[in-house]
């Protein structure tokens, strides 16, 4: 997987926070966690996401570890089939954006909506709104990876 000056390089070049990033990276790189989620589950990943970033960090979080994802997805295609590295990359993106946060499971919602502690109609707005940034931030990254010089990025990734 790619660096974390990597990581943090395209971090900061996205517009997160320095100490948020820096965090996400080492949750989601422990050995414990790592590649929660992997190529084969956005659910997963969407759910790991939900119970152990966004309550903590919030949507900046959110941002941190999606693009890590990302990153760390597009170089697993870097390495086997470089021509396909940006088409895989924005497939992921698709799959996230298209994975709505209502399908997650009862113990995902029940995780999230307790660490809210706020009344029902608050929660359903803030589930909403979660589902909504995840499509927002989706969207950013699709454009902010397609303005990312690509010599740069595949060297990068290597």
């Amino acid at each position: 997987m790619p660096s974390w000056k990597v990581h943090e390089k395209y971090a900061k070049r996205f517009g997160v926070n320095e100490e948020v990033a820096k965090a996400i990276d080492r949750i989601i790189d422990n050995p414990e966690f790592h590649d929660f989620g992997g190529r084969e589950s956005v659910g997963k990943l969407i759910y790991y996401v939900v119970k152990e970033i966004y309550p903590t960090y919030g949507v900046e979080g959110v941002k941190a570890a999606l693009l890590h994802h990302l990153l760390d997805y597009m170089q697993w295609w870097r390495k086997r089939a470089p021509a396909l590295t940006f088409a895989r990359g924005l497939d992921i993106l698709n799959r996230i954006e298209n994975f709505s946060v209502w399908r997650l499971d009862d113990d995902a919602l029940g995780i999230l909506m307790e660490s809210m502690r706020e009344d029902d109609a608050e929660r359903f707005k803030t589930m909403w709104a979660l589902g909504y940034e995840f499509k927002r931030i989706v969207k950013e990254l699709r454009e902010f990876i397609h303005q990312q010089p690509s010599d740069e990025l595949m060297e990068d990734l290597e």
